[in-house]
C-alpha cells in the first residue's frame, strides 16, 4: 500500500529542485513558474499532515519524514537565494544549523519515546507547545515562508527594481525574511526550554 504522506512529502522535494534549478536561467517565464512551483511545494506541507489523519497513516517514523522533507525544502531554498546574491549568507547558515541542532534534540527525545508532535511530544508546557505544534504557528510560518520565497524570486526577475517602478518590492520582501526569521527563533525557544529534561536524563558517556 502506497504511503500517500510520504509521498508528498517526496513530491515537495522534487518540485523544490526543480523551482530552485529555474532560477538560474535568464527566462521571466521560467521564474514565474518557479514561483508556481514553489507554491505547490510549501502549500503541500499542509496537505500531507491532512492525509495522515484523514487515512490514517499518522506514524512516529512519517513525522520524521515529514520534518527531514521540510528540512530539505528550507534549506534549499534558502541556500539558493544566498548563492544568487538576493540575501545575506549568514541567513542559510542560521537555518542550518538550527536544523542540525533542532534535530539533534529530537532524535534524543526519540530515544526516550518522545516525539515533536502529537501525544508523547516532549513538550510538556501549554505555551511550548502553541509555539511549535499549534495549527496558528504551524500556519503562520509555513505562510510566511511562501510569502518569502516567492517574493525574492520576484526580486530576482527585476534587473533594476528602482527603476522599474517596483522599487518598494525590496525592502517589502526583506521585512517578510527578517519576520520569517524572527518567528522561527520564537519556535526555537520552546524547544531548548522542554529539551532540558531530556538532555539532564541522557547518558552521553554512552557508547554506541
Amino acid at each position: 500500500m502506497i504511503n500517500l504522506p510520504n509521498t508528498i512529502t517526496s513530491v515537495r522535494v522534487v518540485l523544490a529542485f526543480i523551482a530552485v534549478g529555474l532560477l538560474y536561467t535568464n527566462s521571466v517565464t521560467a521564474k514565474i513558474f518557479s514561483i508556481f512551483l514553489t507554491l505547490i511545494a510549501l502549500t503541500l506541507d499542509w496537505l500531507d499532515g491532512w492525509m495522515a489523519r484523514t487515512y490514517n497513516q499518522a506514524t512516529t517514523a512519517g513525522s520524521l519524514i515529514d520534518i527531514a522533507g521540510d528540512r530539505i525544502v528550507e534549506n534549499t531554498y534558502w541556500i539558493v537565494f544566498a548563492q544568487l546574491n538576493l540575501i545575506q549568507v549568514w541567513i542559510p547558515l542560521f537555518f542550518v544549523a538550527r536544523g542540525f541542532v533542532v534535530d539533534t534534540i529530537r532524535a534524543l527525545a526519540f530515544k526516550k519515546g518522545k516525539t515533536p508532535f502529537g501525544e508523547r511530544t516532549f513538550h510538556e508546557l501549554m505555551w511550548t507547545r502553541f509555539l511549535t505544534s499549534s495549527k496558528f504557528m504551524r500556519g503562520s510560518i509555513n505562510t510566511l515562508k511562501i510569502l518569502s520565497f516567492t517574493g525574492l524570486i520576484g526580486i530576482s526577475m527585476l534587473n533594476e527594481p528602482k527603476t522599474n517602478g517596483f522599487y518598494w518590492l525590496q525592502p517589502v520582501v526583506m521585512s517578510l525574511v527578517a519576520l520569517t526569521l524572527f518567528v522561527c527563533i520564537l519556535r526555537t525557544i520552546p524547544i531548548f526550554v522542554d529539551a532540558k529534561k531530556i538532555l539532564t536524563q541522557t547518558d552521553f558517556s554512552e557508547k554506541k
